[in-house]
């Protein structure tokens, strides 16, 4: 019961960094948009507005400059998010290692089938998670370690009755306090 405790606990863990890694990067990338987006405010503005005396010199500057500045930009956001999907594939691994029929499981959720062959393509999470739940085999196994762990620690609230050790909530309330 302990250890499906501390896998839980880890695969908790694990989850709650995916998603804050998830979070920062898609924090990252959309700083990385709105400062584009600022610079191209900065840069067409006086572009523009230079377009007429210059006979559009200034345009044609302001089109080098953007076609650099995009290309930077595209550039981070990549090289970052690069680095993010392989601290997912590592967290994935971890994942892999420690419950390898559930999450190939999870992994055959949502991949996209044409009959009963595997289809190039992901299908949506929305329709992964409720397939998910409507198959059994996921959550029938921890179910099912659950049940054991609770039958080898001493049974369930049925059996109280069978062990004069153990008393009910009702009987204990009354016995703590008998003038309820």
């Amino acid at each position: 019961m302990a250890s499906l405790a501390d896998d839980a606990d880890l695969v908790v863990a694990i989850t709650t960094a995916s998603k804050a890694l998830m979070e920062v990067a898609q924090l990252f990338v959309l700083s990385l948009i709105g400062t584009l987006i600022a610079w191209l405010v900065y840069t067409w503005v006086p572009a523009l507005a230079a377009a007429a005396p210059t006979m559009g010199a200034s345009v044609a500057a302001a089109t080098a400059a953007t076609e650099v500045e995009t290309a930077v930009t595209v550039g981070r956001a990549t090289v970052f998010v690069v680095r993010v999907i392989s601290i997912l594939k590592r967290l994935r691994t971890v994942l892999m290692r420690m419950h390898p029929k559930t999450m190939k499981r999870v992994q055959v959720a949502f991949q996209k089938m044409d009959g009963n062959k595997f289809a190039k393509g992901w299908i949506p999470a929305r329709d992964a998670a409720e397939a998910l739940v409507k198959n059994w085999r996921t959550w029938g196994p921890p179910l099912g370690k659950v049940v054991s762990g609770a039958a080898a620690a001493g049974g369930s609230a049925d059996h109280d009755h069978d062990d004069p050790g153990r008393a009910s909530d009702d009987k204990l309330d009354y016995e703590l306090d008998k003038d309820r």
